[in-house]
């Protein structure tokens, strides 16, 4: 039996909702090799990206009721998803190596690669990962190599259309905006990027229209603040030379 449904199981109360599976091989070959994958000498070994769809809100902040101290780190969503990553991994008992998205310095990963081969998220025309049901508001937390063989059946056949396809991109001159809004800043003010992460999202709503499936899930971001500013992060990882997002969660959870 494969092992992506424990982990799936592992990561689900903690609102890490967004699992999949790539062959570490594939992203290994496209990617520079200060990213690439530990392969365990193996032929095809199994690697999983892990991420999260905004059901990982209530859990973070029910964590951070229970432990108010963590509001005093530095990147405090960063590290309630690296706890509870450790954990469930933990549980498995397999030899892995994580690689979190998060990482500037060390054990790198390009995390938008290996969520596109694992047919999790492909890439906007803004620049970052867009899921098929969730649009922009997803956020990408970690890829993970398991001393396992990847099973070529753990993983999609491949992306259907693009959910940009049809799309006049809005959100090209909204990012645009707000990187030269807040470029080399620290903890800068969150609304540019809630302004771009919007206007890609009412754009895919548009693609359904009002009352559609899409509008179900959009809708209740578009009104709540809390839940936008959660995800204004926007781990761009290894295919870029480095994040210029500030990650603004503590931000969000004082005001909670």
């Amino acid at each position: 039996m494969s092992i992506v449904p424990r982990v799936m199981e592992g990561l689900a109360s903690a609102g890490l909702d967004l699992v999949a599976a790539f062959s570490v091989q594939r992203y290994n070959e496209q990617v520079a090799p200060r990213y690439q994958l530990p392969e365990f000498g193996r032929a095809g070994t199994l690697g999983v990206v892990i991420g999260n769809s905004r059901r990982i809100w209530s859990p973070f902040l029910e964590s951070l009721a229970r432990d108010p101290r963590e509001l005093r780190s530095l990147h405090p969503l960063d590290r309630y998803a690296e706890g509870a990553i450790r954990r469930a991994l933990t549980t498995l008992g397999v030899r892995h190596q994580v690689r979190w998205a998060h990482a500037r310095l060390t054990r790198l990963v390009a995390i938008q690669r290996a969520a596109y081969l694992a047919g999790l998220a492909s890439q906007a025309p803004c620049r970052p990962a867009i899921h098929p049901r969730f649009g922009l508001w997803i956020g990408l937390r970690a890829a993970v190599a398991f001393d396992l063989p990847w099973d070529p059946a753990d993983t999609p056949a491949g992306f259907g259309a693009h959910p940009c396809d049809g799309c006049h991109r809005p959100c090209v001159s909204a990012f645009e905006r707000a990187f030269a809004a807040t470029r080399g800043q620290r903890g800068c003010d969150v609304s540019p990027w809630l302004a771009a992460k919007d206007a890609a999202m009412r754009a895919h709503r548009s693609q359904t229209g009002p009352g559609g499936p899409l509008s179900a899930l959009v809708d209740p971001l578009l009104r709540d603040r809390h839940a936008r500013e959660t995800y204004v992060r926007v781990p761009l990882g290894g295919d870029t030379d480095g994040d210029p997002l500030a990650d603004l969660v503590s931000q969000a959870a004082a005001k909670s």
